[in-house]
């Protein structure tokens, strides 16, 4: 039953998260366009998803935060280098950018699930 607790947990803060990547990317000067806001929201939504149904330790809460979080964003920072011609950056950058902000927000998820709330994994014993 805990585990239940922690996928809703996880979920719903990679939800706000996702929402906060939204602001982040609205704040420049440049309009973002429906699909691209459902994309943001949604990959970082599934972020959250993975961490919390995800059983790997990766020797401990903190690399598996950042492991699974470069790794979920992986689809989100290819498709954001095709926004570099509207933007005042580089697909490089773009891409970079969206990869560090998925492990940060991939260690703040397990942070706040594993370390605050107390919601460990469970892994099954025989």
């Amino acid at each position: 039953m805990k585990q239940a607790y922690r996928v809703f947990a996880t979920t719903i803060l990679g939800l706000i998260f996702g929402l906060v990547c939204y602001a982040l990317a609205a704040a420049g000067p440049q309009t973002i366009q429906g699909p691209i806001i459902w994309q943001m929201v949604l990959s970082r939504t599934v972020l959250g998803f993975a961490l919390g149904i995800s059983v790997f330790t990766f020797y401990g809460w903190f690399l598996r935060g950042i492991i699974v979080g470069a790794l979920f964003s992986l689809p989100l920072a290819f498709s954001s280098m095709m926004g570099a011609a509207m933007s005042d950056m580089s697909s490089k950058q773009l891409f970079l950018g969206t990869i560090i902000m998925g492990m940060i927000y991939g260690f703040l998820i397990e942070l706040i699930t594993s370390v605050i709330l107390r919601l460990k994994i469970e892994t099954c014993k025989e």
